[in-house]
């Protein structure tokens, strides 16, 4: 279940010595998997990746340490970028206008340790409207323009303030969030779009904060449940006004 996040516990990161949520340390097997993994995927390394000891244990806390399932998702999203042609994206994708002009959502700041705070007015969406106004395959490469913009960020901030800067916070404002927004073909987008970002920026996610929950969330939720993996169930918080985060928080 997702989580009923109180003022007190801000979620933090450990970002001088990252090795993921709540606090976990290194241990001489975590740094075991770490080598192995690393050797098992050094021929398709680039040189800043093998320098990158993060980018290296963000697949690693995604498998859970298993060292086999995290070359195996890496081997997948590499196989992933290659098909989509991201870099391509990046340097020539110009989005139609109906998803610039009408996807809502944008950036907003950097939390205390400088990572991205993304809010998604939620119930301002007409996905429907947006999906029939273009291409399937336009929405998911937005979406991952917006994605690698994120990991950009978080370079560019790391040397702003010469400590390392780790994924993002995204806070989805569901005022006015109702049945419409239950349109299973939207659904079935944005979960294919969460498995996207999980399954090829892994640990990008820091947080996602729900405000203003309407009392379909829990029926929304059911729905989503089965396709949301363990690891993002516990990044999910659940708040009632927007007033509630704090600073802690963030």
């Amino acid at each position: 279940m997702y989580n009923n996040k109180n003022e007190n516990d801000s979620g933090n990161i450990p970002c001088d010595d990252w090795w993921g949520y709540g606090g976990d340390v290194k241990t001489p097997e975590k740094e075991m998997a770490l080598e192995k993994f690393t050797n098992e995927i050094w021929d398709h390394l680039t040189e800043e990746q093998i320098n990158d000891s993060v980018f290296l244990k963000r697949w690693l806390i995604a498998r859970q340490f298993d060292v086999a399932q995290a070359v195996e998702m890496f081997l997948k999203s590499k196989s992933f970028r290659e098909k989509m042609k991201i870099d391509d994206l990046l340097e020539n994708y110009v989005p139609p206008e109906v998803i610039t002009k009408y996807m809502p959502g944008g950036d907003v700041g950097h939390d205390k340790e400088g990572s991205l705070i993304r809010i998604v007015p939620w119930g301002e969406l007409d996905m429907k409207g947006i999906m029939s106004s273009t291409k399937r395959s336009d929405l998911v490469k937005s979406k991952l323009i917006q994605f690698e913009n994120v990991l950009e960020d978080c370079k560019i901030m790391s040397q702003k303030i010469e400590r390392r800067v780790i994924g993002q916070t995204v806070i989805f404002d569901m005022e006015n969030v109702g049945t419409r927004h239950l349109w299973k073909p939207g659904l079935n987008l944005n979960m294919y779009l969460s498995h996207i970002l999980e399954d090829n920026y892994p640990e990008m996610m820091k947080r996602l904060f729900l405000i203003n929950a309407p009392k379909l969330l829990p029926m929304i939720y059911k729905l989503a449940k089965p396709l949301l993996s363990e690891n993002m169930k516990q990044k999910i918080f659940v708040l009632g006004r927007i007033s509630l985060i704090s600073q802690k928080q963030l």
